[in-house]
């Protein structure tokens, strides 16, 4: 239901060991739980629930009403739920505490990072089903293929990759973030550098299993943000239409330009705009120099305090800038950090996908339908 596929015999069919599957899957990792002492709170339940409402942006409450119109039991969510969080807490008790990244490793992945400078980003989002043994493979094979299929005819990537995905971005709705050539291994970087965004991939066989990638987007890398700025800005903002002819914007960037002239400082800067411009001129706040849109950004990244950037033609006017204050801090210890997690994840995804695999192998499974 979340992930918007049609509801007929054929879709049913061909979904029901997958789903067979996954429950299998959801009380193996409840009954390890509960064999090592994990224990989940009604609070820790509802905070999930609630997240899921906050994803799909959902009123509070229209979880519950969008369960009973699709006729699904509010505890399969509930119990599905309880057995992810369960097995998160499995997998941080046994493998965490294990997972060692050294210095030199971090050294050696900011190098990376570094050297791939100006190379192409990808913005992705995965779906992984793995096959464990030869004998899932067909299975495996067969529910991709029906998942590319229902994702053409308008499913939704996010709630198929949190519903069928084996990866540990499941949780996240499949999105792996900006990724460079390299990171993703040779099998599924033949594909990306073939595809377009908002691009689907076909079912994509690895060693591991079978991917779906979705391409969001590209961009250049930036490399590594080695500091950080924020910068207090003051805005100045003459209206102009989306459509007005070429010597109407000449116009206007020279008004904003004279304008932005008689002003010395922040102060002055606020009163000429309170005179001669719109009332959308004003305090920006402080913002970080990063977050800010690329064209903002690069009319201000070296503009020092009380200086102001020419005049930008914007959707619908001109404006110009006035850097208030500026400080700078270092973000190498954030870096380090940033990448050191990355790293801690990776292992603990790997690590949770082969725990799975023998907790199932060793377990008694009796399905009765």
């Amino acid at each position: 239901s979340s992930s918007r596929l049609s509801r007929t015999k054929d879709t049913v069919d061909r979904l029901a060991p997958r789903i067979l599957n996954n429950l299998v899957d959801e009380k193996i990792k409840s009954q390890e739980a509960k064999k090592l002492g994990v224990k989940i709170s009604e609070r820790e339940i509802n905070k999930a629930l609630k997240s899921i409402e906050t994803r799909n942006k959902m009123p509070v409450g229209q979880l519950d009403k969008f369960l009973a119109q699709n006729q699904v039991d509010k505890s399969s969510l509930v119990d599905q739920v309880e057995a992810e969080i369960a097995w998160s807490k499995v997998i941080q008790r046994k493998f965490r505490s294990r997972l060692k990244i050294s210095e030199e490793e971090i050294d050696e992945k900011i190098k990376e990072i570094e050297g791939d400078k100006g190379k192409p980003e990808f913005r992705v989002g995965e779906i992984f089903l793995p096959v464990d043994n030869p004998a899932n493979e067909q299975e495996a094979a067969r529910l991709s293929q029906r998942l590319v299929k229902q994702l053409r005819e308008g499913g939704n990537f996010q709630a198929i990759a949190r519903n069928f995905s084996k990866s540990a971005t499941a949780s996240v709705g499949g999105d792996l973030g900006w990724v460079r050539l390299g990171q993703l291994g040779n099998e599924l970087d033949q594909h990306l550098i073939k595809m377009k965004g908002n691009q689907l991939s076909p079912p994509i066989r690895t060693i591991d299993g079978f991917y779906i990638l979705y391409l969001q987007g590209r961009r250049n890398a930036a490399g590594l943000v080695t500091s950080d700025v924020t910068v207090t800005l003051q805005q100045l903002f003459f209206p102009l239409a989306k459509e007005a002819p070429a010597a109407a914007v000449s116009n206007k960037m020279k008004l904003a330009a004279e304008t932005a002239a008689k002003a010395g400082n922040c102060k002055d800067f606020e009163a000429v705009g309170k005179q001669f411009a719109s009332n959308l001129s004003g305090s920006l706040g402080k913002v970080n120099l990063n977050k800010l849109p690329s064209q903002l950004r690069t009319a201000v990244e070296n503009l020092k305090a009380n200086q102001t950037s020419q005049p930008l033609r914007t959707g619908d006017g001109v404006i110009v800038l006035m850097v208030c204050d500026r400080s700078e801090t270092s973000a190498a210890d954030a870096v380090r950090k940033s990448i050191r997690a990355n790293l801690v994840q990776q292992r603990i995804d790997v690590s949770s996908r082969q725990y799975l695999r023998d907790v199932r192998r060793s377990a008694f499974v009796d399905i009765r339908l």
